[in-house]
This record gives C-alpha cells, structure tokens and sequence, in this order.
C-alpha cells in the first residue's frame, strides 16, 4: 500500500485523533535498483501479490507528495532489519 498523496495521511491521522489512537508514520525507502531486483525475484519465484512492477514504482515515486514528518525506514537491508527500525521508532514515540 501507498501513502502517496497527503490528503490520504491527513484523513488518516483524523481517524487517528478521533480514535484515541497513536498516528505514527514512516516512510518506507529503498534504491530503486534494490526494489527492481526484489520484484523481479519475487514475479519469478511466483509469490508477488502484487501487479506493480519496476515502470509503476518509478511512476509512483514522481507523483509522491512531500512527506517531511515521516520517519524514513531504510528497507534496503534484509526485511526482518527494516521491521526492527520500524518497531524500535513505533516503541520510542513518546
């Protein structure tokens, strides 16, 4: 999933308010040679979900609004690296 555009976080951190619950975002990034590589290995292995390929990431990434309030995940390294980023960041919010 995508959170491209801001309007979409901005409805999301109201739910959030709304809900009591805790808004955090981060922002997932990756070199877009380490993505190509991985869609690919996972279009051949026959266990890609998804239909985006290497065209409709890049497509994806020119269209993203700013998103400066986000902390930015390195997905780069393996994934269970990039889920402990992500979680030491969700654990250490105040």
């Amino acid at each position: 999933a995508s959170w491209n555009e801001r309007r979409m976080r901005d409805a999301a951190q109201t739910i959030a308010e709304q809900s009591a619950s805790d808004f955090i975002e981060l922002r997932c990034e990756i070199p877009p040679e380490v993505a190509a590589l991985r869609m690919r290995q996972r279009t051949a292995e026959g266990v890609d979900p998804s239909d985006a390929d290497p065209a409709v990431a890049r497509r994806l990434s020119t269209l993203a609004d700013p998103w400066p309030t986000a902390t930015t995940v390195d997905t780069a390294p393996a994934p269970s690296l990039a889920v402990d980023d992500a979680l030491r960041e969700c654990l250490t919010r105040p």
